[in-house]
């Protein structure tokens, strides 16, 4: 920030409102002079849009729908800045960051698109990629944390025995396109969630308590909110003396900056969210672990969320990621896609550490 030019207005494009919050005060804590920065998200009070006229401010912090619903009082910038880059491909937000007169535009982001019509989509918003870097170099270079990966492999036996169940491994209930008597497509896949609706008790116990076990801090992702506000509650049943927090997307965004700065002023919390609001931009300094209660096979999903834990902090000698595998068809199918990640990303052949629990 030394090198920092006020005269230069500069505007900035985060995925979500709560990043809107986090960045402003992260370039206050730079040594930018608060007053030079505005921000622009859903959800402000009166006071705050009048204590943020981005008709005058040098760095307007702007979330991309508020953009879009209030571009034409925001002056011409010199800069535009988009962070996370790779969300911005949907055709209303690619067209509105176009439209945008900058001098310099730069796009950031740790996952490039690997279609490559996408990735093309990129370069024709914000030119040819000038830096990139491995993660496995970043680690090597004492950059960001290494990262130790421990898999939880829960074997159901009732599952395994039942194979006229549509999510069995080798169910004996096949789709067939042709067959419009038979099931939908996706039948299989919503048998599966309620499979793990009804029984997350059982399947997860294992992995709620070694989070209740582990040093530092924790944070728990989770995809389907069902599961997730029944994870956090069954933790707090079964963890009542251990500090638990808990945000979704219907959290208020200055609730969730709350329970972040809460959760960073001392170790042995656990963080519940969602990994749509969290997996993404979010910066928790002082965070060791990481808990994948949720199954995907989307790189950029995956590695973003694995970048929540990787950051360097005082005392932190390694990064935590605890992953789960059930003996279901998609649960089988999107772990080993994760595996191909891990490899690809951080050099792991295999997991450090394979947990096998066998629930009758």
């Amino acid at each position: 920030m030394r090198h920092f030019n006020s005269a230069a207005r500069t505007l900035i494009i985060v995925p979500s409102v709560q990043l809107v919050d986090q960045l402003q005060k992260d370039f206050c804590e730079y040594g930018i002079d608060g007053r030079l920065i505005a921000k622009l998200r859903g959800g402000m009070s009166k006071r705050e849009k009048r204590e943020n006229d981005v008709s005058k401010a040098q760095i307007v912090v702007a979330s991309r729908q508020s953009l879009q619903e209030h571009m034409k009082e925001i002056p011409s910038p010199d800069i535009l800045i988009c962070d996370e880059a790779h969300t911005c491909l949907a055709k209303s937000t690619s067209e509105m960051i176009q439209s945008v007169k900058a001098r310099i535009r730069i796009g950031c982001s740790g996952t490039l698109p690997r279609d490559k019509y996408k990735f093309r989509q990129l370069v024709g918003m914000f030119g040819r990629v000038v830096y990139r870097e491995n993660p496995m170099d970043l680690q090597n270079g004492g950059f960001i944390s290494r990262l130790r990966i421990t898999v939880y492999s829960v074997f159901d036996k009732s599952v395994d025995a039942d194979r006229n169940l549509l999510f069995h491994e080798d169910s004996a209930i096949k789709y067939v396109a042709q067959n419009y008597n038979g099931i939908n497509f996706d039948d299989a896949a919503r048998a599966e969630h309620e499979y793990f609706a009804k029984w997350y008790g059982n399947l997860y116990r294992p992995v709620l308590d070694k989070a209740a076990a582990m040093g530092g801090n924790t944070l728990v992702l989770f995809d389907k909110l069902d599961i997730g506000q029944s994870l956090y509650k069954k933790f707090g049943q079964l963890h009542p003396d251990k500090p638990a927090f808990y945000t979704d997307g219907q959290t208020k965004v200055q609730d969730r900056e709350k329970i972040r700065e809460d959760f960073e002023k001392s170790d042995g919390n656990v963080l519940f969210s969602n990994v749509q609001i969290m997996s993404t931009g979010v910066s928790i300094k002082r965070l060791h672990n990481v808990v994948f209660c949720f199954s995907s096979k989307s790189t950029t999903r995956v590695i973003q969320s694995i970048g929540r834990v990787l950051r360097l902090y005082s005392g932190k000698d390694e990064a935590n990621l605890i992953d789960c595998v059930f003996n279901t068809k998609y649960s089988k199918r999107h772990y080993k896609e994760r595996l191909r990640l891990y490899r690809e990303f951080y050099g792991k052949t295999q997991p450090d550490e394979i947990v096998r629990v066998v629930l009758n």
